[in-house]
């Protein structure tokens, strides 16, 4: 692929109850590599994949940087947790480019979907574009969850906080947008009070 070599080693073993048992599969492609491994039953789960890209250079047209994480499937398939810690470094593609971008994650599906979820991306470039951080950070359950986001730099910058809950009985949500500012080209904008939000 554009040059770079693939190859696909490892065992993979399924079954028709849909059990998947992979001792070990390791995936290449040019430098880049994954790991995977575990089991997905029908019952429990226990996977874990690796990621280890020194050179996305090529990998695809335009792109480049790297990028390392590990991402961990726990649980049972009724209530499986999906864990992440992924950091991406140099990131190019085409003319935008990123100096980091770090996630962290640890989501869980019971009766109702809970956990957080924590983003920062540092040093974002285009033409007529330089933002030096963004950060998004979320936490909660359908019942009760909250997100922030805050943006530093050109041409935009500020935050807002966002805080609702989902009744998924009346597939309805309900949320306040609060402590809400923006810098853009055209002036500042600003909440002079919360915002109810009804969505349905």
């Amino acid at each position: 692929v554009k040059q770079n070599k693939v190859n696909v080693d490892g065992t993979l073993k399924g079954n028709s109850y849909m059990q998947w048992m992979i001792p070990g599969l390791h995936l290449e492609l040019g430098p880049n590599s994954a790991e995977v491994k575990g089991e997905l039953g029908v019952k429990d789960l226990n996977l874990d994949a690796t990621i280890n890209a020194p050179g996305l250079d090529n990998a695809l047209p335009g792109l480049g940087g790297t990028a390392k994480g590990l991402v961990k499937v726990r649980g049972t398939v009724e209530a499986p947790q999906l864990l992440a810690d992924i950091t991406a470094r140099g990131l190019r593609w085409q003319e935008l480019s990123v100096a980091q971008v770090r996630v962290e994650g640890d989501i869980k599906s019971t009766d109702q979907i809970a956990g957080k979820l924590d983003v920062r991306v540092e040093q974002i470039s285009q033409p007529d574009v330089n933002i030096n951080l963004v950060t998004l950070n979320a936490k909660g359950s359908e019942k009760q969850h909250e997100l922030q986001l805050r943006i530093q730099g050109e041409p935009v910058s500020g935050q807002l906080n966002l805080a609702g809950s989902f009744d998924r009985k009346e597939e309805r949500w309900k949320g306040t947008l609060s402590n809400t500012r923006f810098q853009t080209p055209v002036g500042p904008w600003s909440l002079t009070r919360d915002i109810a939000l009804d969505y349905r």
